[in-house]
């Protein structure tokens, strides 16, 4: 794989530099790299990300609904919280706006929507990728 890669490597060498006598030093370069054992940071890393797919696809398949829900649950939990912050939390100070009652508006929870930031666009990066499978047809539904 890894072959592959320094291959591919060297034909981006050739567009990038027009000069063959650079092209070629480059090309010496990544073989020493290569010679020295440089890339195996890289293979082991995507190595890495290939098991935790498989783990992924094995956590995806259980029956059990806190084995397989754990993603869906975080993304209530995140809706959740964006909701309460941005819909029911101004309706509930504008309802009793409106019907006089005293609300102690600082009483009402107001969730740190910064910590809740990277879960939404991890979500939503996830859900991009879930809807992607549905186009391509590989996509698994269970009830």
């Amino acid at each position: 794989m890894i072959g592959d890669a320094i291959s591919l490597m060297e034909k981006g060498l050739d567009l990038l530099f027009p000069d063959k006598t650079e092209a070629n030093a480059q090309k010496a370069r990544l073989a020493e790299m290569a010679l020295n054992g440089e890339f195996q940071g890289v293979q082991n890393d995507f190595d890495a990300r290939i098991a935790q797919i498989k783990v992924n696809e094995k956590e995806a398949e259980h029956p059990d609904i806190f084995v397989s829900g754990w993603r869906p649950f975080l993304g209530w939990v995140c809706a959740g919280g964006f909701a309460w912050t941005y819909v029911i939390r101004d309706f509930i100070i504008l309802f009793a706006k409106l019907t006089g009652a005293d609300i102690d508006v600082a009483s009402l929870p107001q969730p740190n929507i910064f910590e809740l930031m990277p879960l939404l666009f991890g979500m939503l990066g996830l859900s991009y990728n879930r809807s992607d499978e549905k186009k391509s047809g590989v996509a698994r539904n269970k009830l």
